[in-house]
């Protein structure tokens, strides 16, 4: 993979007349607000962007993020990724469109090079930021650019409070702040409400929940059979790991719920104290992220069988 600057992809963007933008699999706040921020960067040229993914919009971010169908003569002369560590990141999209991405944007540490260029910088707090960097690039950016970056920015950081926040972060989200994004609200609606289902996943989590190696690790799996009876979905279980990080004692959390659209594989977060790696752990399982945050797939037959090999794989961490 090439190295391309940002002003070179500003131009790749002012030249193209459409563009793929693609985002990982169960998207987050940063992956969706970045690759939709990018998208009405394109469409305020006059251009056409369409942002694809192999999960829907979670329900706790339908609030900001509409998804709207691809059109029927869509076709793209310029191929991105936004926030994707790496190709199995894709999920369902891999198949058609790794061998077709012209540009990588990501800011993940350990991102394995894909796609015919590439800009990686690990020392933003979040793809948002970049892209937000990208949009100055091209000439500004819109109000509604804005309020999509803050949530890129916001949710990576955890409201700012992640140890990934730098100066630049909070110069960034001052920026987009003047350029009209609502912080308060979105602050609001990002970590401050959660919906029924999502109570009902978080009931489950401290209830199921496993602790090993004297506490330190946290684990939780939830199959498709204890989801319906518990009365949540897929999409309700993705605060799962930051909620065990939360209890006193714990270093690693990890939560891990049964795909519904394929049952023998697992989809697994993971969520750490300062000093062990997720991204490296996850590595390990074709996924990635950040070192205090990320996620991966696992092929398993059983919960039991899910806890083994998360046992398995984190001994060395706790020396055991």
């Amino acid at each position: 993979m090439n190295r391309i600057e940002l002003d070179e992809i500003a131009a790749r963007l002012e030249g193209a007349a459409c563009a793929a933008i693609l985002c990982h699999v169960n998207p987050d706040g940063d992956a969706l607000g970045s690759a939709y921020a990018l998208k009405e960067m394109m469409v305020n040229k006059g251009k056409q962007a369409a942002c694809l993914c192999a999960d829907p919009v979670p329900a706790r971010l339908a609030f900001l993020f509409d998804e709207e169908p691809v059109p029927a003569d869509f076709a793209p002369d310029l191929v991105i990724t936004v926030d994707v560590a790496s190709p199995e990141q894709l999920g369902d999209l891999k198949e058609t469109w790794l061998e077709r991405v012209d540009i990588k944007i990501d800011h993940h540490l350990i991102s394995p090079d894909f796609g015919k260029a590439g800009y990686v910088d690990a020392e933003a707090a979040a793809a948002g930021e970049i892209i937000a960097e990208l949009g100055e690039l091209m000439g500004g950016f819109s109000t509604k650019c804005a309020q999509y970056l803050y949530c890129a920015i916001a949710s990576d950081t955890g409201g700012f409070r992640y140890s990934n926040v730098r100066a630049r972060t909070f110069e960034t989200a001052a920026r987009l702040l003047a350029r009209g994004a609502d912080g308060a609200d979105l602050s609001e609606k990002l970590f401050e409400t959660v919906s029924k289902e999502e109570a009902a996943a978080a009931g489950y989590v401290y209830t199921h929940a496993s602790f090993l190696f004297d506490g330190r690790l946290a684990i939780a799996v939830a199959d498709n059979q204890a989801k319906q009876a518990a009365g949540f979905g897929d999409e309700h279980f993705g605060n799962a790991s930051s909620l065990l990080r939360q209890i006193a004692g714990v270093e690693l959390a990890v939560s891990a719920r049964q795909s519904e659209k394929n049952p023998a594989v697992y989809k697994i977060s993971m969520r750490s104290a300062e000093g062990i790696d997720c991204a490296a752990l996850c590595a390990k399982l074709g996924g990635g992220g950040h070192k205090r945050a990320a996620g991966c797939t696992l092929g398993a037959e059983s919960p039991a069988g899910v806890q083994k090999a998360i046992t398995a794989l984190c001994r060395e961490v706790f020396h055991e």
